[in-house]
């Protein structure tokens, strides 16, 4: 039986992404200006050794166990388990030294409170600000000055009519319109699990400087989201490799340009 394209377009992230002159200044500000409740919830999650051994020590040794290979041997001939025990036990240990450090950051100093804590978050305006432009924000975009592949995607498909006035230049429209993929009642939460996949997956991939097997793997975790997602009276299943007579949806570094894209299928029988 065949089909019919119900939308296809290639969605690009650019190479960079300033942020707004107002973004570096309001992401501080936020951090500065809530110092004090910062410290304050700090010391009501962890406020003795015991409940540091509960809520980090124990996580972070569980979250560290698995790097160690159950065969290594160190130069000073400690096994995968011994290494383990020493981890742990010296994080069980550390509560005395982590809540100095953080007491020392947050402290007030010449009347102004937490002032090392403000200092050091103010002096890392700039970092931040290329960190975002390097990364998040060539795939989110932001509301004021367009939005990015992320947002565009997620409203494309829950059918949302915004999406098409959202499109950029750079942007290809290859067929059809905005389509709703998602089944009945559930468009917040399609919308909101696309966008945050497409999030996690394209920055995985520019992290790893476009690995081929990166996006192969990244690409598998958006089909399987979106097949778990969709209505299937509304779209056939998402599948890679392109095929044009199928549902897709795959991050591309193009060879040729060096464009990295979004290609976007809904293919419904």
């Amino acid at each position: 039986m065949p089909g019919s394209i119900e939308l296809q377009c290639k969605l690009y992230a650019p190479d960079v992404q300033e942020a707004a002159a107002d973004m570096p200044p309001k992401w501080s500000g936020g951090l500065v200006n809530n110092a004090p409740t910062i410290n304050d919830r700090r010391k009501q999650s962890v406020p003795d050794d015991g409940t540091f051994n509960t809520k980090v020590a124990i996580p972070s040794n569980a979250g560290f166990s698995p790097m160690i290979d159950a065969s290594f041997v160190s130069k000073s001939e400690r096994n995968a388990t011994m290494i383990k025990q020493v981890h742990y036990d010296n994080l069980k240990k550390a509560f005395g030294k982590w809540n100095d450090a953080l007491d020392y950051a947050f402290e007030t100093v010449n009347s102004v409170e937490a002032k090392r804590f403000k200092d050091a978050v103010l002096a890392k305006q700039d970092n931040w600000a290329v960190a975002v432009a390097l990364k998040t924000l060539r795939i989110t975009g932001d509301k004021v000055r367009g939005r990015g592949v992320a947002p565009i995607a997620a409203y494309l498909l829950v059918g949302d009519p915004r999406a098409m006035s959202m499109l950029r230049p750079s942007d290809e429209w290859l067929d059809g319109a905005e389509y709703n993929i998602a089944r009945d009642g559930e468009r917040p939460a399609l919308k909101s699990a696309v966008q945050l996949g497409l999030i996690q997956t394209g920055l995985a991939i520019i992290s790893s400087d476009f690995d081929g097997a990166i996006i192969t793997a990244q690409n598998a975790i958006l089909v399987t989201l979106l097949n778990g997602l969709r209505d299937a009276a509304k779209a056939d299943a998402f599948a890679t490799p392109y095929d044009p007579a199928k549902s897709y949806i795959a991050w591309v570094k193009d060879v040729n340009t060096g464009k990295f894209y979004l290609h976007l299928q809904v293919y419904k029988t």
